[in-house]
């Protein structure tokens, strides 16, 4: 169905995203990045909808889709797409049914996220 996640698609597939940018470098800096900017844009999404302000809801979850889609966590890309699909179609419902789903994702990548970076980290 169009408004689903693949339960099959990875958290963070990390290591097909390595091999797509053909950098560790990169993948590393892009994982960070992604890190430390995660909460900030949960914030600003989370204003968003205590003001149902679209234009910003849209904006922002647009602007995880790029980061996710680098770092290969489709579940985040594709919940982030399914929002902004919604608010594309000014569908209140479905926005208010997608928003949650977009932030359970988000906590779920954001462990594996950390536990990622602890894990190279200990290794350096």
């Amino acid at each position: 169905m169009a408004d689903e996640i693949s339960d099959g698609a990875p958290i963070l597939d990390s290591a097909s995203a390595i091999a797509g940018l053909e950098s560790d470098e990169l993948f590393n800096a892009l994982i960070d990045a992604y890190d430390a900017t995660l909460i900030k844009t949960l914030k600003a999404l989370q204003t968003a909808m205590d003001i149902l302000d679209y234009k910003e809801i849209r904006m922002t979850s647009h602007s995880l889709k790029g980061p996710s889609a680098y770092i290969h966590a489709e579940r985040v890309r594709r919940a982030a797409e399914i929002l902004q699909q919604n608010v594309d179609k000014q569908e209140g419902p479905k926005i208010l049914k997608s928003y949650p789903v977009l932030i359970k994702e988000c906590i779920v990548l954001r462990r594996e996220v950390r536990s990622y970076i602890s894990k190279r980290d200990s290794n350096i």
